[in-house]
């Protein structure tokens, strides 16, 4: 298999001791990513990039809001944040 890569990322896979690994991992994350998001759809939940963004929002800014002793607190709880 060839594949033709944009420097940018050819540079960044260089920097890996094992660029096959590397790669394989991230193509299985992308595979999980595609799954969930098909099993969603299945269930009448579509995945819109709109909805994304807006998901990505609002983690953003509830991580700005957490403090080290809340995070803490949850840790307490047995919640990972």
């Amino acid at each position: 298999m060839t594949v033709n890569l944009p420097d940018d990322v050819a540079d960044r896979l260089g920097q890996e001791s094992n660029a096959s690994a590397y790669v394989t991992e991230a193509v299985r994350d992308r595979m999980e990513r595609e799954q969930t998001r098909a099993l969603l759809a299945d269930h009448g939940i579509p995945v819109t990039e709109e909805g994304l963004a807006r998901a990505r929002r609002r983690r953003l800014t509830a991580g700005a809001r957490m403090t080290p002793q809340r995070r803490e607190e949850l840790r307490q709880l047995g919640r990972s944040v």
